[in-house]
């Protein structure tokens, strides 16, 4: 990666998350195939010491009211809950 003069760091967060579903595999080709340059995810340990690549510590916005104030590292990982098929996206502030 040439970093001379000129260079301009281009960062996708969360992989491009208003083009693909967050920190997915397929966020991350297309923010690479947009040329940036940088990839931006989160990470949080399952109780077990598993990374699980997850924007928020809670689970709730990610799975569901029902899971409100839980936490990644409250489960092992296989039993982590799947997340719904339509998230929100707060991009700033009074914005989704």
């Amino acid at each position: 990666m040439n970093k001379g003069p000129g260079f301009k760091l281009n960062c996708a967060h969360r992989g491009g998350g208003c083009e693909a579903a967050e920190n997915t595999t397929e966020a991350f080709k297309n923010a690479l195939n947009q040329g940036m340059n940088m990839l931006e995810c989160d990470v949080h340990l399952s109780m077990d010491g598993v990374v699980v690549v997850s924007h928020d510590e809670t689970l709730e916005r990610m799975c569901g009211d029902e899971f409100k104030q839980r936490k990644v590292s409250d489960y092992k990982f296989e039993e982590l809950p799947r997340f719904k098929r339509n998230i929100e996206l707060h991009l700033m502030a009074g914005s989704y």
